[in-house]
C-alpha cells in the first residue's frame, strides 16, 4: 500500500509514492467522501413514502428539473388527451377528416410526434 495510514510513518513509503506519483490525501479523500456516500445510501434505502419524497426534492437542481419534466409531461398528455377532440370538431366543421376515419387520423397526428423525438434526437 502506497499510502500510510494514520499508524504507520510517512517515512517508510516516501520512495515508493514519490515514484508512483500517488497523492495520497487525495485518495484518502475519495475514500472518505465515498464512504460518506455509501452511508447516506444506507440511510435513504430506509426511507418510505412522504420522508423519501421529503429526501429527493432537498436538491434544487433535482426540483427543478423534476418541475420541468413534470410540466412538460402534462402539457403533452392534455394535448394528447385532446386531440381526438379537436379533429372531430374540425370533421364537423369541414365535412370529414383528412385521413378519412378520425380515430386514424388522431393516431398519426399523436404517433408523427414519436417519430419527430426520433429523428430529432
Amino acid at each position: 500500500e502506497l499510502c500510510p495510514r494514520a499508524s504507520e510513518p510517512k517515512h517508510s513509503i516516501e520512495k515508493e509514492r514519490s515514484a508512483s506519483n500517488v497523492n495520497c490525501e487525495d485518495l484518502n479523500n475519495q475514500n472518505n467522501n465515498t464512504s460518506k456516500l455509501q452511508k447516506k445510501d444506507e440511510t435513504n434505502q430506509n426511507l418510505h413514502g412522504v420522508q423519501a419524497l421529503k429526501a429527493i426534492t432537498k436538491s434544487s437542481q433535482f426540483r427543478a428539473a423534476a418541475i420541468g419534466y413534470f410540466g412538460h409531461m402534462w402539457e403533452l398528455y392534455a394535448f394528447w388527451a385532446h386531440v381526438p377532440s379537436l379533429i372531430n370538431s374540425h370533421s364537423q366543421a369541414h365535412g370529414g377528416t383528412v385521413l378519412g376515419n378520425e380515430s386514424l387520423t388522431s393516431f398519426a397526428t399523436i404517433a408523427i410526434g414519436a417519430v419527430s423525438c426520433t429523428v430529432a434526437g
